[in-house]
């Protein structure tokens, strides 16, 4: 166009145009922005929305397995128990003597105990009452000596805090995250080794957990299936942490987590 030939009428009408063209777009411009301020702020809500049901959820399932531990260490152990005194006493009393008789009611009597082993490591696990009774460090040392003789798995163990009065909660929760990190070796790794780390720094606690086995995959960290991954995060995140998983292939996974005090 040449706006030499243009009057001013029609330049004005021109710039007129070009300026509802111009708040147009700003006007839309602002509407995405705030739509999308919106949006995120919708979303923060409802990431703390089910961080709060996440902890509920985990406070009421605590609540369960602390109630299935008494029950089992309680009622079905102490009946255990008995029948393994009542076979005892008949093993030794009528059936010594009868070689045919007395095999098998050794065998019983070995597959009893062995029973009453199974139901206490399953009441320790559901609910460690070791954590109450000798405090967390003993408790997470037990936990990977146990999964050592388990698994075949070594096990390194390295624990420096310069205070040690963890919280009941806070120590149940890295429990319970330790014990699916060494789900997560036994299943998917194929470790040899599985080290463990935590240490103070400053206002915080820094714990790395770091196995040798196949290393975890970028999908695998992301996938929204990974319900033990997710249930992992979920936990430090109820404590206000933050957390990183990295792997290398076939070289090692590593877990880092950053907890306040």
């Amino acid at each position: 166009m040449n706006y030499q030939d243009i009057t001013k009428e029609e330049l004005f009408n021109k710039l007129q145009e070009l300026q509802q063209k111009h708040n147009s777009l700003k006007t839309k411009y602002q509407n995405d922005i705030a739509g999308r301020m919106q949006a995120e702020e919708q979303v923060l809500k409802l990431n703390k929305k089910l961080q709060s049901l996440f902890k509920h959820i985990e406070d009421v399932r605590e609540k369960d397995l602390a109630s299935i531990a008494h029950d089992l260490h309680d009622d079905l152990g102490q009946n255990l128990t008995a029948l393994e005194m009542e076979l005892s006493w008949l093993h030794n009393t009528y059936f010594k003597n009868n070689l045919q008789i007395s095999g098998k009611t050794f065998s019983m009597l070995k597959l009893l105990q062995d029973t009453i082993k199974r139901t206490q490591k399953i009441a320790r696990d559901i609910c460690p009452s070791i954590l109450d009774k000798f405090g967390f460090e003993p408790a997470v040392k037990v936990l990977f000596s146990e999964f050592e003789e388990k698994t075949g798995i070594k096990c390194i163990v390295k624990i420096q805090l310069v205070t040690k009065d963890f919280s009941k909660k806070k120590a149940l929760v890295i429990y319970r995250v330790l014990q699916e990190c060494l789900t997560n070796v036994a299943r998917h790794s194929k470790a040899t080794k599985v080290s463990f780390e935590l240490l103070q720094e400053g206002k915080y606690y820094a714990i790395n957990i770091t196995d040798d086995g196949i290393g975890i995959r970028d999908e695998d960290i992301n996938n929204p299936d990974s319900f033990g991954l997710l249930g992992i995060k979920e936990r430090v995140l109820s404590l206000n942490g933050i957390i990183k998983i990295s792997g290398i292939n076939d070289r090692e996974t590593n877990i880092f987590i950053k907890i306040p005090i």
